[in-house]
């Protein structure tokens, strides 16, 4: 039913007949298997002989929510490239705002609020902030739609085979290489620069504190590293 689907949704041409790996799942891991030097600590030494590194002052906590004139956006998604259009006649249309869930963060222009602003109001004063994240991009949950679609061609492929012409002719030679729930290398990198532009915009907060404050996460991969909840935490 799939190879049939598949040759009448498109206009008649060459089809490719569909290889026997098509839909299947290829996975990289790392170290490469038959690697013999997996041990590369001896190439860095320890904190004996770099020696103190003397004091570190980082300056005074800043406040760029009260302070900065325009406020600082999320509008970039790099190192992401944003795909064009099949015959790139439209270079304004962004798709990667237009996938949903699936989309990387960005900042709107409002909340149905055109002239609210996030920067604090002349006499005002902030005391407290709450930030609500969910965890950053990652791979797609195990049985889903995109490693199910990938199970179904696969599966079409290794039994009555199938035709793809057209605009779906890769269909034939492709193989599915996403993961499955743990973050991409975007999403530590989107999650890591999250956390200092909060510290950016609030830190001046941190003066009221009597005690050391308790930055808490769960312990679960893909909602936030454990590295970075208790290393980089620290660090901005």
């Amino acid at each position: 039913m799939l190879a049939t689907v598949l040759v009448l949704a498109l206009p008649f041409c060459a089809a490719e007949s569909a290889s026997s790996y098509a839909g299947s799942t290829v996975v990289d891991f790392y170290p490469p298997p038959g690697a013999t030097n997996t041990a590369v600590d001896a190439y860095f030494p320890d904190a004996s002989p770099v020696g103190y590194a003397g004091p570190t002052p980082t300056g005074a906590e800043p406040a760029a929510i009260v302070t900065a004139i325009p406020f600082s956006k999320v509008e970039n998604i790099f190192p992401l490239s944003r795909p064009n259009s099949a015959d790139g006649a439209d270079s304004t249309f962004n798709v990667t705002r237009h996938w949903g869930n699936l989309s990387p963060m960005y900042s709107v222009e409002s909340f149905g609020l055109p002239d609210a602003s996030p920067i604090i109001p002349d006499g005002c004063g902030l005391n407290a902030v709450h930030l609500l994240m969910r965890h950053g991009a990652r791979y797609p949950t195990s049985g889903s739609g995109p490693s199910q679609f990938a199970s179904d061609i696969h599966a079409a492929a290794l039994t009555e085979g199938f035709s793809a012409t057209g605009d779906l002719e890769f269909l034939a030679t492709w193989t599915y290489k996403l993961g499955a729930e743990i973050l991409t290398p975007f999403g530590h990198e989107s999650l890591f620069s999250n956390r200092v532009a909060f510290r950016y915009r609030y830190g001046q907060l941190l003066n009221g504190f009597t005690d050391l404050p308790v930055f808490r996460t769960t312990i679960s991969e893909f909602i936030s590293p454990r590295y970075c909840s208790r290393v980089n935490y620290k660090r901005i």
